[in-house]
């Protein structure tokens, strides 16, 4: 009889869990600011990239602080913009991401132009190019071909003394 009470009771608790609700994508509730990511930003962005230099704005280079001036935002936002992703790791701006690349691309490209020209202060132009990934490098080893030891030659030298033919030097 305790069996068939337990089983019951069972069944009967089965029976009146509740079922998770599934969200659908318009169930979806934003919380938090409205975004300020608007076609007129990405514009903005894009006459940036290709007029840094133009009396309006007069920047030597572009770089990612020049931008957050011109479109007034954050440096926190625009670098957030450009790394929002989805859980697939898609990312929500592509265009965006697109934009900063360009940024970082332009930047490079004047910097090269610029260095070897000598238009930029040569020490400053190697500090930002290490942003790029370029480098100075010393190799500080001593060491032979191809990583050795150094090959020396010896001579054996055999000096015989002479007398002088006056005796006062």
């Amino acid at each position: 009889m305790d069996d068939k009470k337990q089983r019951k009771n069972t069944l009967t608790m089965r029976a009146t869990r509740k079922k998770k609700k599934v969200r659908q994508p318009t169930d979806v509730k934003y919380v938090g600011r409205p975004t300020v990511y608007t076609q007129e930003i990405i514009d903005k962005a894009r006459d940036y990239v290709e007029n840094y230099d133009s009396k309006e704005i007069g920047h030597p280079f572009p770089s990612i602080t020049g931008l957050c001036k011109v479109i007034q935002r954050s440096r926190a936002v625009v670098c957030q913009w450009s790394v929002h992703t989805d859980e697939d790791g898609k990312h929500l701006k592509p265009e965006w991401k697109d934009i900063m690349d360009s940024i970082k691309e332009a930047q490079e490209m004047r910097l090269i132009h610029c260095g070897v020209t000598n238009q930029f202060n040569p020490t400053i132009t190697s500090l930002m190019l290490g942003q790029h990934g370029y480098h100075k490098k010393v190799d500080g080893t001593i060491s032979g071909p191809d990583g050795g030891p150094i090959q020396t030659r010896s001579k054996t030298l055999t000096v015989t003394g002479v007398e002088s033919e006056h005796p006062d030097t």
